[in-house]
């Protein structure tokens, strides 16, 4: 019987870990040590409180603290941090970070769901004012009041983070430059044909796309003024690094915990560490990419809900398994709808797999309707197995559901013929007879066929 559940993180792992484990145990005591002073809330919504689109940051907020405590008994330690722990003795040392006191706390079984943090490349003069990072409430407000009082911007980093940000200033009426080291935007999520729609969308909105560029120092007298890229000054009230970020994992180290080849924590498919009744989750954890088998780091809300989902049930004592992501990923930028799963091109070839591909423009609903949206879809496949290994999904509109099938696809090793035998539904004013989605899949088909 387990007495006393503490779970370290408030975000959306801890979170998830702390509404499975009361499911499962009516009973047991359960403890959530954050280090924030809010309970948890919705990161993604972060870049829609600087455009005001969420116009209240405490809209992201979905229940307050004192719905935790009154209806499900969850004590939450909010602006506190665990800064030291004996697992023998299953003891934290918190501190709270208001007053400076510590004070001990025992635990049965203990979750680490301690998240990630900005990785900040060591630019010159990135700790100049003005210069900013987004991952908490807190951020999102100084970047949306600076903004107010700024006419340029630069983004450093065109991942999905970095261009939601783009995109929410820009809205602003800032002028955006955006700059990637890699020779191409989006460079984790999409391959550089389908990259270079979303960037043409974007410089058609007017903003300034600088790919295979490198920030070399970032200028100001104390307050930023700009930034040097490759020689050249390019004006900025307001810089905005948005390169990755990596796992929490200095708690875990204290407590012997071993970590994975990726730097986050090495669990098992119950989310245990090998440190007894010590489980850990979200984008703190090293986890299975079903693609390939290897480990990778998430570092995505799906993932993270899923991961403390099995981590609260296992320690009150139920059974659940994690077995691993596909990294169904999917954002909304500058009017285009962009998602993928699994592998790109150049992260198959970069694992020696030359990938067949099948990429068709085709139509969101029948062409002689009204309203039918361009929509552009790939798909991938070994061809030595003829199993799917990715696709990518662009679009106004209907862009999440069809990755949503090719995830399923993945997690279950489906091959392309399996995928082309799929029956879609079809009625004019929602879709096509024959689904884009499908007539990709066809297309991969003929070309194994004229390859044997």
């Amino acid at each position: 019987m387990v007495g006393k559940i503490v779970i370290v993180g408030g975000g959306a792992a801890g979170v998830s870990a702390a509404l499975w484990a009361r499911k499962v145990d009516r009973k047991v005591e359960i403890v959530v040590v954050n280090r924030e002073n809010y309970p948890e809330y919705s990161r993604c919504g972060l870049p829609y409180v600087i455009s005001k689109v969420i116009p209240d940051p405490s809209n992201l907020i979905e229940h307050p603290s004192s719905w935790y405590s009154k209806f499900l008994r969850i004590e939450l330690k909010l602006g506190r941090v665990v800064i030291d722990g004996d697992p023998d003795k299953k003891i934290l040392e918190i501190k709270n970070l208001r007053n400076g006191k510590v004070e001990k706390e025992q635990y049965d079984k203990l979750v680490i769901a301690t998240g990630s943090s900005p990785s900040v490349p060591p630019i010159p003069g990135v700790d100049k004012n003005g210069v900013f990072t987004l991952k908490t409430i807190e951020d999102a407000v100084k970047i949306r009041e600076a903004a107010e009082k700024s006419k340029n911007a630069v983004i450093v980093g065109a991942g999905m983070i970095g261009l939601e940000v783009a995109e929410a200033l820009h809205s602003l009426g800032l002028k955006i430059t955006v700059v990637e080291l890699l020779p191409q935007i989006l460079p984790t999520v999409l391959d550089a044909d389908f990259a270079r729609i979303v960037q043409n969308r974007m410089e058609k909105d007017g903003v300034t796309v600088l790919t295979g560029k490198r920030v070399e120092e970032i200028l100001g007298n104390g307050k930023v003024r700009g930034v040097i890229v490759e020689g050249e000054e390019i004006p900025a009230d307001l810089v905005v690094v948005s390169t990755g970020v990596k796992p929490e994992t200095e708690l875990a180290q204290k407590l012997g915990i071993e970590l994975g080849k990726t730097g986050g924590i090495k669990t098992n498919e119950h989310m245990e560490t090998k440190v007894e009744d010590v489980y850990a989750a979200g984008d703190c954890v090293e986890t299975k990419y079903l693609v390939t088998g290897e480990p990778i780091l998430a570092a995505m809300g799906t993932v993270a809900v899923r991961q403390g989902k099995v981590a609260g049930i296992n320690a009150a004592g139920g059974t659940a398994i994690y077995r691993g992501t596909v990294l169904t990923r999917v954002t909304k930028l500058f009017g285009l709808e962009i998602a993928s799963v699994g592998l790109t091109a150049q992260q198959a070839k970069n694992r020696g797999i030359k990938p067949i591909i099948g990429t068709v423009r085709g139509k969101t609903k029948p062409e002689y309707f009204p309203n039918s949206k361009e929509i552009h879809v790939k798909i991938l496949v070994n061809p030595e197995d003829e199993r799917v290994i990715g696709s990518q999904v662009i679009g106004e509109n209907s862009v999440a559901t069809k990755v949503d099938i090719v995830s399923l696809v993945l997690m279950k090793n489906l091959t392309v013929d399996d995928l082309l035998s799929l029956e879609t539904a079809y009625a004019p004013p929602i879709s096509p007879v024959w689904d884009p989605l499908i007539v990709a899949a066809d297309a991969v088909v003929r070309k194994l066929k004229k390859k044997k």
